[in-house]
């Protein structure tokens, strides 16, 4: 508004100055990004439910000639959370931690 004032003369030249300045101004503050407000805090997610494959078996063979017979396969539902640490705006650390009943 104050620029379409200024260009049609609705403005003193201290008010238009002013108003200039501000703007110039606030366009060459840099901009915070999302990403910025979460370098250097802890984040906690939820990772979902995973299927985690077992192997299964069991022993035979003959004392000379021990071999593992195989068993059925079978899976684990396992919860997983996961933790980030932001340290710079380039490098993070994570971790997951996954929660499996046996």
């Amino acid at each position: 508004m104050v620029l379409v004032a200024a260009m049609s003369g609705g403005c003193s030249n201290t008010v238009c100055e002013d108003a200039t300045s501000k703007l110039v101004a606030s366009a060459r503050e840099p901009e915070v990004t999302d990403h910025q407000h979460v370098v250097g805090r802890i984040g906690l997610s939820w990772l979902g439910v995973s299927n985690i494959p077992l192997a299964t078996g069991a022993p035979g063979g003959t004392e000379a000639n021990p071999v593992v017979l195989p068993g059925p396969p079978t899976s684990v539902a396992a919860p997983a959370l996961g933790i980030r640490y932001w340290l710079t705006g380039l490098f993070g650390i994570e971790a997951q931690l996954r929660l499996c009943p046996f």
